[in-house]
């Protein structure tokens, strides 16, 4: 205990409780001043105030300032608080064959359990990277880790994950681990699901377990007249928006659909690992079809991902209205997200082999 004497009757008191945690009494009037880990947790003012503190730092030593109007008194103090390490147990489950997961978003889930040298009463966070992939999450109280992820280059067995323990923007402590990585095949078990968009029928076949799903889809139009696609200018306006839907009634009655912009607009497009990422942006709700090299996607809008393959630039896209099928293509230029991905895959492996000590 430390006791420093600021005026004739009053004093400061510096002790620790059973968890360590740090006791300050000081008087009325004064005020601390300490640094970004050392967090109050609660404070009591009566006769005197009492704040009890807890250090998130690893030094053995800190020192907090008491201030008022008239002077300030620098107090140095033991922290009897061991570093916080940090323990983790867990495995990457990872669906094959585009499975996805049902809870969020991916193709990947992280299930585990972190331990902590001792306990923590702030509010932190834990980030957790895996590649170029990362997630910041609130930590359960247990401990309990199930994160899904979009996971798309890797190959092995295992992996490299690497957790920091965050205090607002602060890492408090930090540690790398492999895990193994259980890849999940497409289940025999199927039931069907049939989705009525108006103009089409999506007969879905879903493949499910607990973690995953696999959809194949099948798509059927509802009608067979035919359909005129109109843009209107402007300064007209529609009750529904960019697109108005209404059926003409002639000798042989048709469909006709008034549009302000195009239904296909430039998909948002990026590289990761060697996968190529294509998010579709619709100003309609149906089913698209998505071509890339030798690969194809169909069903509703999501987020696909297809190997990346330099010697094909263009993206098809189509959708399917009624019996009407538009088309709209797009050229990348591969070559160039390809040695931007070789650039990043260098830089990396620069990164892994200096932090093992390879010059």
């Amino acid at each position: 205990m430390i006791v420093i004497d600021l005026v004739n009757t009053q004093e400061v008191l510096v002790s620790h409780d059973s968890e360590g945690k740090l006791l300050i009494r000081y008087p009325l009037g004064y005020s601390l001043t300490k640094g970004d880990l050392l967090v109050t947790l609660n404070k009591e003012i009566n006769s005197a105030i009492h704040e009890r503190i807890e250090y998130l730092g690893s030094n053995d030593s800190e020192g907090i300032t008491l201030s008022s109007d008239f002077i300030e008194a620098p107090i140095s103090f033991k922290t009897n608080s061991p570093p916080i390490n940090i323990d983790f147990t867990g495995k990457l489950f990872l669906a094959e064959n585009n499975g996805k997961v049902k809870e969020g978003d991916g193709n990947s889930i992280l299930i585990g359990k972190l331990r902590l040298s001792r306990r923590v009463d702030s509010e932190i966070r834990l980030r957790i990277s895996l590649g170029s992939v990362t997630k910041i999450i609130k930590l359960d109280k247990d401990g309990n880790i199930k994160i899904p992820m979009e996971i798309r280059w890797i190959k092995s067995k295992i992996v490299e994950l690497k957790l920091e323990l965050l205090f607002k923007d602060i890492v408090i402590s930090s540690v790398s681990c492999i895990i193994p990585i259980v890849k999940v095949k497409k289940p025999l078990n199927m039931r069907k699901i049939v989705v009525n968009k108006g103009n089409i029928i999506a007969e879905i076949k879903r493949y499910e377990n607990e973690l995953f799903f696999w959809d194949d889809i099948g798509i059927h139009p509802t009608y067979n007249q035919k359909i005129l696609i109109k843009s209107y200018n402007q300064g007209e306006s529609s009750k529904t928006g960019n697109i108005n839907i209404k059926i003409v009634e002639q000798s042989n009655p048709f469909i006709e659909i008034n549009i302000k912009d195009s239904m296909i607009q430039m998909p948002k497009i990026w590289i990761e690992g060697n996968y190529l990422h294509i998010i579709p942006i619709l100003n309609v709700d149906t089913i698209i079809q998505i071509y890339y090299s030798t690969y194809v996607y169909t069903g509703f809008k999501a987020h696909v991902f297809f190997p990346l393959d330099p010697a094909y630039n263009t993206i098809i896209m189509k959708i399917i209205l009624g019996n009407l099928v538009i088309e709209k293509r797009f050229i990348i230029n591969s070559v160039t997200l390809s040695l931007m991905t070789a650039v990043r895959s260098a830089l990396t492996l620069q990164e892994l082999t200096e932090t093992a000590g390879v010059p």
